[in-house]
């Protein structure tokens, strides 16, 4: 589990292979298997809720990546609005 706090301002890239509960902000990009939001003795996936994600300068750049080995070049067809 990643766990980033109110307040908290992560740069960059967040790789989470399990449950991530965002609750601050990220500048870049987040992959994960499931966000995570726990309010009292609600308990919620895949819920995004008071959080801020904004595109990494490095990914407007056009500099894409892959996790997997071997994997062609990618290119962003277009950005969504």
């Amino acid at each position: 589990m990643v766990k980033i706090k109110q307040g908290a301002i992560v740069k960059g890239l967040v790789y989470c292979g399990g449950y991530a509960y965002l609750n601050g902000k990220v500048e870049g990009s987040i992959y994960t298997d499931f966000f995570f939001e726990q309010r009292g003795p609600l308990s919620m996936e895949n819920i995004l809720i008071d959080v801020s994600i904004t595109r990494s300068p490095y990914l407007l750049q056009g500099h894409p990546f892959s996790f997997f080995e071997g994997a062609r070049d990618q290119k962003i067809i277009s950005w969504l609005p």
